[in-house]
């Protein structure tokens, strides 16, 4: 069973391995395209499987995650403490 953070670590891997697969994004897709043309065929299509779900399905999770963070940092202040009580701590 996959813990709660492996999707999370997986996202890490992957803009690693983009970031470093060429010096822009013009040579990164080349390099990475060039990687899955090597691939036998089966493979090659089982990941495009799985690249076309993602494309597909990360934009919505990209979304609610930013919405759901930036939602978050706003009940926080500076040092994770909740908002309610930092402006309950300034009125007294």
């Amino acid at each position: 069973m996959a813990s709660a953070n492996d999707f999370w670590l997986n996202v890490n891997r992957l803009a690693e391995s983009y970031e470093t697969a060429g010096g822009n994004a013009r040579e990164r897709a080349d390099s990475i395209v060039g990687d899955l043309e090597s691939m036998p065929q089966v493979a090659r299509e089982e990941v495009l499987r799985e690249l076309r779900t993602l494309a597909c399905n990360l934009p919505d999770v990209f979304t609610i995650a930013a919405a759901r963070a930036n939602r978050l940092a706003a009940k926080h202040n500076g040092n994770g403490a909740p908002q309610a009580a930092h402006k309950k701590a300034e009125s007294e």
